[in-house]
C-alpha cells in the first residue's frame, strides 16, 4: 500500500503562476531530488502559504500525491535567508545557484549531498561579507558533484560556458559567473 500524503525538507528553486489562483513550485527535496508540485490557491489575498513559497526558501513541505503533479498541502518554514534577500548583488548570486541547481538536476533523482551543498551555500550567502569566490567554488563542487566534471580552464566564463553546453542554453539570470 503506498501513501497518499509524504513530506520532506526542501529548498524552493523556482516557482510560476498558474491559472488565477495557483502556482507551480519546483523545489529541491532532501530525500527525492527535483520535485514540481501545484499549490493551489496561494495567490489569493486570504493565504497563509504564499510567502513561504518564494524562490529560496526552505522549509518541510507536505504533499499529496495528485495525477499530473503532487499538490502542495502545508509549509513549515526553516529559513528564508532574509539577509540574503535585502542586498541585490547577493540575491543575484542566490538566483543564478537556484537556476543552476535546476538547470543540472532532473526530477526525482535524489541526491543528498546536493542538498547539503544547496543549504550550505545558501547560509553562507546569507552572512555578511564578500562571497563570490565561495560561490564559484560550490558551483563547480556542484558540477562536479552531479557528474559532469569541470572546464581545465578555472575561469568563470570557462564554466559558465561549461554549464551552458551541458544545459544547451544560456543562463537566465544576470551573470555572475563570466
Amino acid at each position: 500500500m503506498t501513501h497518499r500524503t509524504y513530506s520532506t525538507e526542501a529548498i524552493i528553486l523556482k516557482n510560476k503562476e498558474i491559472g488565477e489562483t495557483d502556482k507551480l513550485v519546483t523545489l529541491f527535496t532532501h530525500r527525492f531530488g527535483k520535485v514540481v508540485a501545484l499549490a493551489k490557491g496561494v495567490r489569493q489575498i486570504t493565504s497563509r502559504r504564499a510567502g513561504s513559497l518564494e524562490p529560496a526558501t526552505q522549509g518541510i513541505f507536505f504533499f499529496a500525491h495528485g495525477k499530473t503533479w503532487d499538490i502542495l498541502t502545508q509549509v513549515q518554514l526553516i529559513n528564508s535567508f532574509s539577509a540574503a534577500r535585502r542586498n541585490l548583488s547577493r540575491i543575484t548570486q542566490v538566483y543564478q545557484l537556484l537556476e543552476i541547481v535546476d538547470l543540472l538536476t532532473r526530477e526525482h533523482q535524489d541526491h543528498p549531498e546536493i542538498y547539503a551543498l544547496l543549504v550550505n551555500t545558501l547560509a553562507s550567502l546569507n552572512q555578511p561579507g564578500a562571497k563570490r569566490q565561495l560561490l564559484i567554488t560550490n558551483i563547480r563542487h556542484l558540477v562536479n558533484l552531479l557528474g559532469f566534471g569541470t572546464p581545465q580552464d578555472v575561469s568563470e566564463t570557462a564554466l559558465k560556458h561549461h554549464i551552458e553546453s551541458i544545459a544547451n542554453r544560456s543562463l537566465r539570470t544576470k551573470a555572475i559567473l563570466g
